[in-house]
């Protein structure tokens, strides 16, 4: 595979807490039933280089410091999108994780009317 970029829509996830291993946390990404991608989240020092396998799923290993606020997005935000990009060796290179757009306001949606 060459250098490029990519947009995933995630719809639907699993959350697994690990103990005996180096990954404290995982997240299983999913669209439409079939998997995208795993969130991992690792303590600080060793992280390993994320990856984009030959099958088109991502593997974005990251420090667990940045778990509870993107758990919290997963937790309250859908659909979720994770944009990368990725070089000739397959090594994500940088990205986001993302929600769509939202109006704007904690009563979104909530059918009150502004004052």
């Amino acid at each position: 595979m060459s250098s490029g970029s990519k947009t995933v829509c995630i719809d639907k996830y699993t959350i697994s807490h690990n103990f005996g291993c180096i990954a404290v946390n995982t997240i299983l990404c999913y669209y439409q039933g079939v998997s995208v991608g795993m969130i991992g989240f690792y303590p600080k020092g060793q992280t390993p280089v994320s990856v984009l396998l030959g099958t088109g799923v991502f593997t974005l290993f990251l420090e667990i410091e940045k778990y509870s606020d993107i758990i919290e997005t997963f937790r309250y935000e859908k659909p979720i999108y994770v944009q990368f990009s990725w070089d000739d060796k397959n090594y994500i290179k940088g990205g986001a994780i993302s929600t769509q757009l939202e109006p704007i306001g904690e009563q979104e949606g909530s059918g009150m009317t502004p004052t």
